[in-house]
């Protein structure tokens, strides 16, 4: 009883998942490119993309302009890729990216239900089925580019996956099976990824007193480049 009134008088905001999802990538990236992707380092940054698509999902729902939602979130994934040639020269397109796209599929998902319509569900599942293709089969056809879409398309779809549901634990329950297929895709330590359930389950609908929004914007590109600065020394 002592534990559950505990864990009932913890709530997080959005700024404090937020900050989480920060914390955890920052560490993720520091393994991968200054300690040769270290055990633990790896492990506590699979807490990151799925507290980052849940965010992009609350997002989604609560933005006033989506047209300027997507824009923000499209303009900053083409900095960063910028980035990620010049830095790390890597086949891998930006997280960013992926969620670009898991928000043009939350646009049209929200359309169809809001204006029930065969034509608009027809639209829905054939974005879903570009969206697989872009993801998993075009890769494996192109020869003079070689890329590939961070965490492929369960990856697009979690985003979606949280966003779907009314109701919290729902979501979450929604979402555990496409951590699974990461899980199933990845495996190493991805199935740390469940980790991010704790914050998740915590998290009161709040946005919280902090102005974080422009923060996370420049938080993404800028942490890349003080890490490649940092990994020049090491």
């Amino acid at each position: 009883m002592i534990l559950r009134s505990t864990i009932e008088k913890i709530r997080l905001n959005s700024n404090a998942i937020k900050i989480i999802a920060m914390f955890t990538m920052v560490i993720d990236h520091i393994g991968f490119i200054i300690f040769d992707n270290m055990k633990i380092f790896r492990i506590i940054g699979r807490l990151s993309f799925p507290l980052f698509a849940f965010m992009i999902a609350e997002g989604c729902r609560y933005t006033r302009n989506k047209l300027n939602y997507f824009l923000r979130i499209f303009i900053l994934a083409v900095i960063c890729q910028i980035f990620f040639e010049i830095f790390y020269d890597g086949e891998t397109l930006n997280t960013l990216l992926t969620f670009s796209m898991s928000i043009l599929l939350i646009y049209l998902f929200q359309y169809a239900k809001d204006n029930y319509n065969s034509m608009y569900w027809t639209a829905f599942f054939t974005a879903l089925v570009l969206v697989m293709l872009i993801c998993e089969v075009v890769p494996e056809l192109v020869v003079s580019y070689r890329y590939k879409i961070d965490y492929r398309f369960p990856g697009v779809l979690m985003p979606l996956a949280f966003y779907i549901p009314e109701q919290k634990y729902k979501k979450l329950i929604f979402a555990c099976f496409f951590m699974m297929w990461l899980c199933f895709i990845y495996k190493n330590h991805q199935y740390w990824c469940f980790m991010a359930l704790i914050p998740l389950s915590l998290y009161n609908g709040k946005k919280g007193k902090l102005h974080m929004k422009y923060f996370v914007y420049l938080f993404y590109p800028l942490h890349f480049v003080l890490i490649y600065a940092i990994s020049l020394f090491c």
